[in-house]
């Protein structure tokens, strides 16, 4: 059984963390780092920080409606993007590809 509110509380979390991180890189004005910082921080809300947004989102769904009244392939499929985003703290990218 999925535990739904243990992985939110881990989203919300990861998102938190990430957050600071991104903050930090904003404030960073150092003329050689500032413009590799402030690229850093939107590509951590952008990658990162949405797709977690997206997870939480679709565990709130699941919460709403029950996991028991939801299709098994929309949770197989949600379950896997959420756990995703905690592993990668976000969305995985293959950059070999």
């Amino acid at each position: 059984m999925v535990d739904l509110p243990s992985l939110r509380i881990d989203l919300i979390r990861a998102k938190e963390m990430h957050e600071e991180v991104s903050d930090f890189l904003k404030e960073v004005n150092s003329d050689y780092h500032e413009i590799a910082a402030k690229t850093l921080a939107v590509r951590i809300e952008m990658q990162i920080i949405d797709t977690i947004n997206k997870a939480i989102s679709k565990l709130d769904i699941i919460s709403s409606f029950g996991i028991e009244n939801m299709p098994k392939e929309i949770i197989s499929k949600w379950i896997k993007q959420i756990n995703s985003a905690l592993a990668y703290g976000g969305e995985y990218i293959d950059l070999k590809n």
